[in-house]
């Protein structure tokens, strides 16, 4: 009889042990390094630099990345990348990186976009970090 239910006890922690292991598939790391927007610095925080800041990994599920891409989408382009007011760099699972500067600028590869302060506070959201509810535009 202790057996039966020593049997059923091992089974059922083995099933749970591998139910914890999907959930940790189903979700991607995104590492990101950020200064809120509200800061200012005295030296310029460009695509190098701000390697040097606040850094958080945050585990998003697909849902999320895919929220991501299709805020990014909807921004408007073309603009200029400055490179001198960089306030976060997201490096996505699939090891592309975005830079986002301080007046919503975004940089994504060779593309430039601009993110408006509606797009920003669901990145926010999405990634639950502040970057700064107020953004100078």
């Amino acid at each position: 009889m202790n057996f039966k239910k020593y049997s059923i006890l091992i089974v059922l922690i083995i099933y749970l042990l591998g139910c914890t292991h999907n959930v940790e598939k189903q979700n991607e790391v995104v590492e990101v390094n950020y200064l809120s927007f509200q800061i200012e610095t005295y030296s310029p925080v460009t695509t190098e630099s701000i390697s040097n800041t606040t850094y958080k990994k945050i585990f998003l599920n697909k849902k999320e990345i895919i929220e991501i891409y299709a805020l990014l989408k909807q921004v408007k382009s073309p603009l200029t990348f400055y490179n001198n007011k960089v306030r976060l760099k997201m490096l996505m699972p699939n090891k592309e990186i975005i830079y986002i500067e301080k007046d919503g600028t975004v940089l994504i590869g060779k593309i430039v976009k601009k993110l408006d302060m509606k797009g920003l506070k669901k990145l926010e959201k999405i990634l639950d970090i502040d970057l700064g509810s107020k953004v100078s535009y």
